[in-house]
C-alpha cells in the first residue's frame, strides 16, 4: 500500500513538472467589448512582445462586425491584425522570453459568409525558420482549425497574410495559444522519472509475489 502511494505522489509531481512548462494565451482577461484592445501590453505582461509596422488588437467577437462574424475558440476574445483596405503583405511576429518546443494555435471560426485573407504562421529559432502553417484567400463559412508548429527552441512567430485589397478579415483570428517550453537538462521531470520507473518495477515484483 505504501510503495502503491508513494508511486502515485510520483506520477503527481512528474506531471505537475511537465504542466508547468507551459505558455497559454487566451486573451480573455481583456475588456474588449468596446472595440479593439492594443495587445502589446496584454502580450508583455506574458513574456511576449510584438512587432510589426501595423498594431495588433484584442478583439471581442460580440462586437466585432456588429457580432456573429466569427467566434473565438475560448469565448469571446481573439487575436487579429486588422488593417483597412485588407492590403498584401501586412504582418507582426510574437518574440518569446522562453524558447519553445511546439507552439499551437486555433484560427477561430467564421461563422458568417466572409472573405478571409491569405495567412501563413512562421516558426523561427532566431533567424532561421524551422515550422510554417497557413492558409490560402477564402470566402464563405469556416470551422475552426487548430495548427502546431514544432522546433528545438522556437524563439518567435511570424504571421503574415495577403488580403488582396478585398478581405473582410484582413488577417487571421487568432486564439487560444499554448506553448511547450523545451525542457532543461537535469530538469525535474528527469530527475523524478528514473524513480517513478523504480517504483513501477516494484509495484509489478510486489505482485507477482503476492500472486505466488
Amino acid at each position: 500500500m505504501q510503495t502503491k502511494s508513494l508511486l502515485i505522489v510520483g506520477l503527481v509531481l512528474v506531471a505537475t513538472a511537465v504542466k508547468s512548462n507551459a505558455l497559454s494565451i487566451n486573451f480573455d482577461s481583456v475588456n474588449a467589448q468596446s472595440g479593439h484592445v492594443d495587445a502589446t501590453a496584454y502580450l508583455a505582461a506574458l513574456g511576449v512582445t510584438l512587432s510589426g509596422s501595423n498594431p495588433v488588437y484584442v478583439t471581442d467577437d460580440r462586437w466585432f462586425y456588429s457580432g456573429g462574424a466569427v467566434a473565438a475558440s475560448s469565448p469571446h476574445n481573439f487575436l487579429l491584425q486588422d488593417v483597412g483596405g485588407s492590403p498584401n503583405g501586412i504582418s507582426y511576429t510574437l518574440n518569446f522570453s522562453t524558447a519553445l518546443a511546439s507552439l499551437s494555435f486555433t484560427r477561430i471560426a467564421i461563422t458568417a459568409p466572409s472573405s478571409v485573407a491569405q495567412w501563413t504562421a512562421t516558426a523561427y529559432v532566431g533567424s532561421t525558420a524551422v515550422s510554417s502553417v497557413g492558409e490560402s484567400f477564402f470566402s464563405g463559412t469556416e470551422g475552426a482549425q487548430t495548427y502546431t508548429l514544432t522546433g528545438s527552441g522556437i524563439t518567435s512567430l511570424t504571421i503574415t497574410a495577403n488580403g488582396f485589397n478585398f478581405a473582410g478579415i484582413s488577417s487571421a483570428p487568432l486564439d487560444n495559444f499554448i506553448g511547450a517550453e523545451v525542457p532543461e537538462t537535469g530538469s525535474t521531470f528527469g530527475l523524478l522519472l528514473p524513480s517513478v520507473l523504480a517504483l513501477l518495477g516494484a509495484v509489478q515484483l510486489r505482485s507477482l509475489r503476492q500472486r505466488k
